[in-house]
Parts: structure tokens; C-alpha cells; sequence
């Protein structure tokens, strides 16, 4: 199953997505560069940064924006998967 996340930025800003153990351990490490009022979507298909499926479970995507002059936006948000 793919899980899909999707926001909008206020401004451009770059943005580093990472899927996370619910003890802070990433698992898979996702980078792009948010246009604006334009819609961002990442898609994570279940995988660790190896390729390896994760079991069913809980995950955190923590989603961090910076934009051109620094300011910073942060955001964290449960992932439940199943099989």
C-alpha cells in the first residue's frame, strides 16, 4: 500500500520529510521543494530507506519547511499501516 500526505506551504520552502519509529528512529528520508500556495504531496510506499517492507504498525511522519529567509514549520503526524 502506498500512504499518501499532502499540505500547502504559505511560501516556497524546501521540505524534509522523514518516517520515523515512534521511539525517533528514521526509517526513510524524503526531500522536496514546496512552490507556494501550490498543493506538496509525498508518497511513501511502505519501505525503508533499504527497499525492506515494514511491518503493519504506527510510524510519525515528521515534516520540516524551511523557507528562503530561515523561518522554520514543523509538523508531526501519526501513520498507522496495515497488510
Amino acid at each position: 500500500s502506498a500512504y499518501r500526505v499532502s499540505f500547502t506551504a504559505t511560501r516556497e520552502a524546501d521540505v524534509v520529510a522523514e518516517v520515523q519509529t515512534l521511539g525517533g528512529r528514521t526509517l526513510r528520508r524524503f526531500q522536496t521543494r514546496a512552490q507556494g500556495a501550490a498543493e506538496t504531496t509525498i508518497l511513501w510506499d511502505g519501505r525503508d530507506a533499504s527497499g525492506a517492507a515494514l511491518p503493519a504498525g504506527t510510524y510519525v511522519l515528521n515534516v520540516t519547511a524551511q523557507d528562503d529567509t530561515g523561518r522554520i514549520a514543523r509538523q508531526r503526524l501519526p501513520i498507522g499501516t496495515v497488510r
